[in-house]
């Protein structure tokens, strides 16, 4: 099976380069390795920035909109406020990254689920990657299959790792829990060393987590319990999963390609510094990738 692209991974990073090689004309097929919709451990906001890179209409994926901040640092009290023009808007990556992936294959891409690369072999005409006993060959691979990933690492763009992160859903007790705080972010400085902590308001749930830029905390389950305690509306909850993540930070001087490869996302280790934030970094470096290859391609 010959392709123009091949992209590995259909999160926003993987979703939006292939449609946007797809509506490039590119032969274009999306690898990804579970089957979608799928759970994925993210704060789930998306800010302002997201209009300049993402031209589809994805408000049927937003749950609810943030317009209000609550802050918390070391000896202060919560500061809560609502600053001019503060949009956040609130994702489950399950729901949203479906949305993608569909817009990427309404634009003439392929989807192929339950297809984890197995192996990656750059030639100096093509690329060829297997999954479970199947084979494709490409010009280009552009691979966005998220934070340590092994096919960055088999085309020996292999990155130290960045940041840790604990995330989980957290389904309150009291149906007024969200009407009363389902317009508000919560970011708490006191979490955790050099990062910090976060209560997100979404459809019927929290997203909470904690975050450090450190690649190892020890103790990360307690702070994220301590957390959980600090606000009343999350104890006792009726429902609670729980994830862990890699908060993959660039480092300045990482190679994000080969001749024939290319990295997006996670897997480029393009989240946000200082925030955290990820999905737009993701989609705006898909699109990137998927601009690019169509004119080495022309």
């Amino acid at each position: 099976m010959s392709y123009d692209v091949i992209v590995v991974g259909a999160g926003p990073a993987g979703s939006t380069a292939a449609r946007e090689a797809a509506r490039r004309g590119l032969k274009t097929v999306l690898l990804e390795k579970k089957t979608i919709p799928r759970y994925k451990a993210c704060g789930g906001g998306l800010t302002g920035k997201i209009a300049a890179h993402l031209d589809l209409d994805y408000s049927s994926a937003v749950e609810r909109v943030a317009d209000r901040l609550d802050f918390s640092c070391v000896g202060k009290e919560h500061i809560c406020f609502a600053p001019a023009n503060f949009r956040l808007e609130m994702v489950s990556r399950d729901r949203f990254d479906l949305l993608l992936a569909t817009e990427a294959v309404r634009a003439g891409a392929e989807l192929v689920e339950g297809a984890e690369v197995s192996s990656l072999r750059e030639e100096k005409d093509l690329v060829e990657v297997s999954s479970g006993g199947r084979n494709w060959s490409a010009k280009v691979v552009i691979v966005a299959d998220g934070a340590g990933s092994r096919v960055a690492k088999a085309a020996g763009l292999a990155f130290p790792s960045g940041g840790v992160a604990l995330e989980g859903e957290i389904y309150p007790r009291a149906e007024r829990s969200l009407q009363e705080f389902g317009r508000t972010v919560f970011v708490d400085f006191k979490a955790v060393p050099k990062g910090y902590g976060w209560v997100f308001p979404k459809g019927d749930h929290f997203s909470v987590g904690v975050g450090s830029f450190f690649p190892r905390l020890p103790g990360i389950r307690s702070a994220f319990e301590d957390l959980k305690n600090r606000y009343e509306f999350l104890q006792n909850p009726v429902g609670e999963s729980l994830q862990g993540a890699v908060l993959p930070f660039f480092r300045g001087r990482q190679k994000l390609h080969t001749r024939r490869v290319l990295l997006a996302g996670d897997a480029a280790s393009l989240v946000d510094p200082l925030t955290g934030e990820g999905i737009v970094p993701a989609i705006q470096s898909g699109a990137i990738a998927a601009r690019r290859v169509a004119l080495d391609l022309e």
